[in-house]
């Protein structure tokens, strides 16, 4: 008989266990087998939907390769869980080379020497196949016909999706009312807040790994983080506990820590960031490198983000003209001012003001609050151990 076919999203949805009983005598046939699989199998899938979340468990690092005048992707062994709780395991490395649009069963596209689009996707996605084919002693006459066969086994696999576009970068964030019931010590009612509701199961399972941006000469640059979920296993959420312990210590301590620049990095669209070596270095960048703007990393005293205003406390001037670029936080002490398109050629000069109006450390009492320790020197971080003073870099865009 042909297997049943089952509706794997329905398996993670809501919906009534069944489950086989058992008597003396009962005829068990392939819809009973089934019944007991199916009952096991949307346990586990629930299961991992709901506690866990979809994203990637461990693994399934993306790398760029290259064989000849060929530009690939390489793609590590891992686990993940996709968006209807299945688990996707990957073995062995697997590389996309030449890399190429794939379609939803991740089968390259022919190639008919089209570039590739400019913004890529690569998502993991769920996929199983039949194996073990056996002889089948009693052939369905409708649907199998004359085959006397059938597969034996489930393999469950995957597959890996190219297609063009650009996933969003994944937002974990305190809301507003959680954190005040936090700050008001009623963890209950947090909890509550936070189980209010169950999820549905999206329309589209497929973990995303990376977004893969090709440059005009079909160099790769792959973007495998912040668009990437991540399952906080326990193992995660240990590391992230000793982590906030140190970093509860090393902000809570009575003696006053400093906010500093640690590190800038000018952002490229086509090839590597560039890293400045020192506070006072000038750099000059081809536009062909696609510059896109910059991130500045603080350190010491963890940064009051509400105090970050463009043209207010960050200045970016193009030679004398006030430039206004997006302010964004990858990283709670990361800020980001960048464009989606390559900045105009010019002498680019920035300022984080470490004067009024200053860029702010967070405090326990408002006047715990520091100033930006400012000043700039040959060595990182900056500042010269007082707070206050401006924060100056300076690069050149040519043509």
């Amino acid at each position: 008989m042909s297997p049943t076919l089952r509706n794997d999203r329905q398996l993670s949805e809501l919906s009534t266990p069944q489950r086989n009983r058992y008597f003396y005598g009962k005829l068990m046939d392939v819809l009973h087998f089934d019944l007991e699989q199916e009952y096991l199998i949307a346990e586990q899938r629930r299961s991992n939907r709901l506690l866990l979340g979809p994203g990637v468990v461990c693994g399934l690092q993306v790398e760029v390769i290259r064989s000849g005048g060929e530009r690939g992707l390489r793609v590590g062994p891992g686990l993940a869980i996709d968006g209807w709780g299945r688990r996707i395991l990957v073995p062995d490395e697997v590389e996309l080379l030449p890399l190429r649009l794939t379609d939803e069963d991740g089968v390259p596209v022919p190639d008919d020497d089209t570039p590739l689009p400019r913004q890529l996707v690569l998502s993991l996605c769920y996929r199983e196949c039949r194996t073990g084919f056996e002889p089948a002693l009693v052939p369905d006459p409708l649907c199998d016909g004359p085959r006397h066969s059938e597969a034996g086994r489930w393999v469950e696999t995957y597959a890996l999706h190219v297609h063009e576009g650009t996933a969003d970068d994944v937002v974990r964030e305190c809301t507003s009312d959680l954190g005040e019931l936090l700050r008001e010590g009623r963890i209950q009612e947090a909890l509550c807040l936070l189980a209010a509701d169950c999820p549905d199961p999206p329309t589209d399972p497929c973990v995303v790994l990376a977004n893969i941006a090709v440059g005009p000469r079909g160099a790769l640059k792959i973007a495998p983080c912040l668009p990437r979920p991540v399952v906080p296993t326990n193992r995660m959420l240990l590391q992230l506990l000793i982590c906030l312990n140190e970093r509860i210590e090393e902000c809570c301590r009575h003696d006053t820590v400093l906010l500093k620049v640690g590190a800038v990095r000018l952002l490229m669209g086509n090839g590597p960031d560039v890293v400045l070596d020192s506070p006072d270095e000038r750099r000059v960048i081809l536009r062909g490198s696609e510059p896109l703007g910059f991130e500045a990393e603080f350190t010491g005293a963890p940064v009051d983000q509400a105090s970050i205003a463009m043209g207010g406390s960050v200045e970016v001037l193009r030679d004398g003209t006030p430039v206004a670029l997006p302010v964004e936080w990858p990283a709670p002490q990361r800020l980001r001012c960048a464009v989606r398109n390559a900045l105009e050629p010019g002498a680019y000069t920035v300022t984080l003001r470490g004067e009024r109006p200053a860029i702010m450390s967070v405090g326990q009492s408002p006047d715990d609050a520091e100033p930006l320790d400012g000043e700039a020197g040959r060595q990182w971080p900056s500042g010269d151990g007082r707070p206050g003073g401006n924060f100056h870099f300076s690069f050149q865009v040519d043509r």
